[in-house]
């Protein structure tokens, strides 16, 4: 019932924003950090599982079936190729998420990354970093794991295979935030 009717509402929604993709991985992200009930992560995650297959699936379906997203992939291709892009992406990726500590450096146009596969590294250190806190503090300390996790899973869309016209902007990290910003609410509290 309601589990069949959010996948379909988040299918559709890709048609909108290319970041509902991610969505069942923050739910998984979510789910793998809320405190244990005695319930196995598998079982609570179990009556999801199909729903979201079928978000998938279904977005996978609009992006192939949608001249605007097929648009972008072609684009995309004719900026860099996925292994290009991916490296252009991770020499982006310190910069963008520095931007949460620099507000006065926010702006409607950003410089391109720095060159150099110094960059590329740093970016993948922090991508690797970020996934291994996820996975580690996962049950010592599972607000952590939710705020290096979800950053992780809100940027896929952005940091990895597709090219963007602007590899630094701050609109990915909007929904990027919302992990560590629940960090700091619980903390808060």
């Amino acid at each position: 019932g309601a589990a069949w009717a959010a996948a379909a509402l988040f299918a559709l929604a890709t048609l909108a924003r290319e970041t509902a993709l991610v969505f069942p991985l923050l739910v998984l992200a979510w789910e793998a950090t809320r405190p244990q009930s005695g319930e196995s992560l598998r079982r609570r995650w179990a009556p999801l599982a199909l729903p979201m297959a079928v978000t998938v699936a279904s977005a996978g379906l609009l992006f192939a079936l949608s001249a605007r997203y097929r648009s972008l992939a072609t684009t995309s291709l004719a900026l860099h190729d996925p292994l290009g892009a991916l490296a252009e992406n991770l020499r982006a990726l310190p910069v963008a998420l520095s931007l949460w500590a620099r507000p006065g450096s926010l702006s409607i146009e950003h410089p391109p990354p720095p060159e150099g596969a110094l960059w590329i590294a740093a970016g993948a250190a922090l991508a690797l970093g970020l996934t291994s806190i996820a996975i580690a503090a996962r049950r010592r300390a599972p607000n952590l794991a939710l705020a290096a996790g979800w950053v992780v899973v809100a940027l896929l869309p952005t940091h990895t295979l597709l090219a963007r016209a602007e590899a630094v902007t701050q609109r990915p990290l909007y929904l990027a935030w919302a992990g560590p910003a629940l960090l700091a609410g619980a903390a808060a509290l």
